[in-house]
């Protein structure tokens, strides 16, 4: 039997090809998660706040194989949505503890790992567990940082945080910066609706245009175009941080020059850039679900109802409004 045999299976939303190939190469790039010395429970160094569908988890599982990067074990601490958001902490308190569960799964029965590597790891797992939703709880959670590591999470919830939320989070760390992955407003919001209607769906069937546009006219519709209104929640990131310290990336640049982005996101954090790192950089994660029909004239829709905020992109953002033309 090899070691890879012996690993317990990720369950099926994880069992992507681009998420095993990250995690071998987190293995193979050890130590990631393990801590170099002293503990520095200060939180995060950075943060990137989204948007959903827009590239999260690709950077993800690629600032995770970097080793002077620390990324908690896993992706969606959303800690401050739970905590600036109304109504979001039940959910997000029930992802948190599923992702909890399958990556101690995955790290207790990985036998790649050195015991002061998989300690630390599980030790991270067992905080986040406990799920105080406190300042301090949140701190803890990097406690495991390396002395000479950059820590950060990535949260997809973030970027709609009210003001409070971005304050609370510049409260933490002063110097905090900040990365945002954004996608063609109507593009993103389709690939959205594409992962909320799979999810509901039974193994095996698939994915319906009809479903997704009963999904249009459900009461979630609102709240996953809000992901898109990117004038509405990127604008007080911005007025509420140096620009110097905000990097903003697109979904067509991962797709074309993937290590190009993360040499700029390397460079943006302080780290060194090596492409060896980064070996998994042109495997997509997590890509969404093939509808059965043509989606073009949803795809319209979608351009119609969201015309405000390609309209206010250009009176407010013409720089992001001209990169998503060419990159989004």
């Amino acid at each position: 039997m090899s070691p890879a045999d012996a690993l317990p299976p990720l369950p099926a939303e994880l069992n992507d090809p681009g998420y095993n190939a990250a995690i071998e190469n987190i293995v193979r790039w050890t130590p990631v998660f393990s801590s170099l010395g002293e503990r520095q429970p200060d939180g995060p160094d950075f943060l990137c706040i989204g948007a959903p569908k827009s590239g999260t988890s690709w950077l993800f599982s690629n600032l995770a194989c970097h080793p002077t990067i620390w990324m908690p074990p896993i992706k969606d601490l959303q800690f401050f949505s739970s905590v600036h958001l109304d109504g979001f902490a039940p959910a997000a308190t029930l992802n948190r503890l599923a992702q909890v569960a399958a990556a101690r799964a995955f790290w207790a029965g990985s036998l790649h790992l050195d015991e002061q590597t998989r300690g630390a790891i599980l030790d991270t797992l067992g905080w986040i567990e406990t799920n105080d939703l406190t300042d301090s709880w949140y701190r803890g959670i990097f406690r495991n940082k390396g002395v000479d590591q950059v820590a950060g999470e990535i949260g997809h919830d973030y970027g709609i945080l009210p003001r409070a939320g971005i304050r609370h989070a510049l409260r933490l760390n002063p110097n905090l910066r900040v990365m945002a992955l954004l996608r063609d407003p109507a593009t993103r919001a389709l690939s959205h609706a594409r992962m909320i209607c799979a999810a509901h769906l039974a193994p095996g069937t698939a994915l319906r245009l009809d479903d997704l546009w009963r999904m249009v006219r459900s009461d979630d519709f609102g709240l996953l175009l809000l992901y898109s209104d990117y004038p509405r929640w990127l604008l007080p990131w911005r007025g509420l941080i140096d620009p110097n310290r905000i990097l903003v990336d697109y979904i067509g640049r991962i797709r074309d020059q993937p290590l190009a982005v993360l040499e700029r996101v390397c460079l943006f954090l302080g780290v060194p850039f090596d492409r060896r790192l980064f070996n998994v950089a042109e495997i997509p994660v997590l890509v969404g679900e093939t509808i059965d029909r043509d989606s073009s004239e949803l795809l319209a829709y979608f351009r119609h109802g969201l015309q405000r905020i390609y309209d206010e992109m250009e009176r407010w953002m013409p720089d992001i409004a001209e990169q998503l033309r060419n990159h989004g």
